[in-house]
């Protein structure tokens, strides 16, 4: 049986139409731009092709893909991968795949540059800041819900001393992960170093929730409380560090001094001396510990301690007042000590 001659130019018109449907004269021409390498005109023609089938998400993928990923126009990216996202699912696993490759690098970047800043490589530090904060914000722009960048911008900031920024990117961190230990503990040190220790101690608190063994956390709970001259508190705060860390100086000094101020002379000397156990050359322990015997009226313990003290700073003029004034308890005014040291003194005045 024959096709009728009518039948047969139907059937070919639909074969035509079809092949001819398959891309746009912009699409087309797209597609050649980009195989020649000529990007700028390639963006030209994937822009119309764009404004013209607005149910084809192929425009907007290629734009995020091949032209604004090529040149780090990540804004450009993000909103065009989202834009063919919308049109339909066609992109959706390349899309995916397309924006965590873009995070990664824009990751990777940042942290290389951050890496650079704290082990000051770099020649020119405004620009590596720069760098590395635009990577990082690239990031959040890429993927907003990932909190990963937040919190790592936030620490480039503070480590550039912009606290102001610093603590905007900690908020929006926790925001988005609130176990995010390292904001937390960041976050309060920030608002202690405002003197909004009431807001520092909700972080912390936050913080312990999240890890009760946080060294950091305990330890900067209780700076806060002694900040906030809440003696008892601050005591028990640094007791409890010390279990966590008892080989920390600054924990033993800093509870010595608390002890002092409270006028528990042995209690404050038994700390500055532990200060001394964990580091020998640690003059202001060893000069609190003299001090703190002074205060008992033991002079003879004071005179152990003030001693060690000026062997490291002989010219230091409180250390050797107070070595002057043990001597003159254990020996009086007219031994040849006390007058040597009391020669010394006038001298350093």
């Amino acid at each position: 049986m024959k096709l009728s001659k009518g039948l047969l130019v139907g059937v070919v018109g639909l074969l035509l139409l079809t092949v001819l449907g398959c891309d746009s004269t912009d699409m087309t021409s797209a597609k050649v731009y980009l195989q020649q390498k000529n990007y700028e005109k390639a963006e030209e023609m994937l822009l119309a092709a764009e404004g013209k089938e607005p149910t084809n998400p192929e425009p907007a993928y290629l734009l995020a893909t091949e032209i604004y990923s090529r040149n780090k126009s990540w804004d450009k990216a993000a909103e065009f991968l989202s834009k063919s996202e919308a049109i339909g699912p066609k992109f959706a696993e390349k899309i995916m795949h397309a924006r965590e490759k873009y995070w990664v690098d824009n990751f990777n970047a940042g942290a290389n540059g951050y890496n650079s800043m704290i082990k000051g490589e770099a020649k020119d530090k405004e620009k590596l800041f720069t760098t590395t904060v635009k990577a990082f914000k690239s990031c959040i722009i890429l993927n907003p819900e990932k909190p990963d960048a937040y919190s790592t911008l936030a620490q480039v900031y503070l480590f550039n001393e912009d606290y102001a920024k610093g603590k905007e990117y900690m908020i929006l961190s926790v925001e988005k992960n609130p176990k995010d230990i390292i904001s937390l503990v960041n976050l309060a040190n920030v608002y202690f170093r405002d003197k909004d220790y009431d807001d520092a101690l909700v972080f912390l608190d936050r913080a312990l929730a999240v890890d009760p063994s946080n060294l950091n956390a305990i330890k900067q709970i209780a700076f806060v409380y002694d900040a906030k001259e809440e003696k008892e508190k601050a005591a028990e705060a640094y007791l409890n560090a010390i279990q966590v860390d008892p080989e920390n100086a600054d924990l033993h000094y800093n509870l010595g001094v608390l002890y002092f101020q409270q006028q528990k002379w042995e209690a404050a000397a038994n700390e500055f001396i532990r200060v001394t156990e964990i580091s020998p050359t640690e003059v202001d322990g060893l000069f609190n510990a003299g001090l703190a015997y002074g205060r008992m009226k033991d002079f003879v313990m004071a005179e152990k301690y003030l001693e060690l003290a000026y062997e490291l700073t002989p010219e230091g003029l409180d250390v050797v007042h107070e070595l002057k004034m043990a001597y003159y308890h254990n020996y009086g005014s007219t031994d040849p000590k006390f007058l040597a040291i009391e020669k010394l003194e006038k001298s350093l005045k």
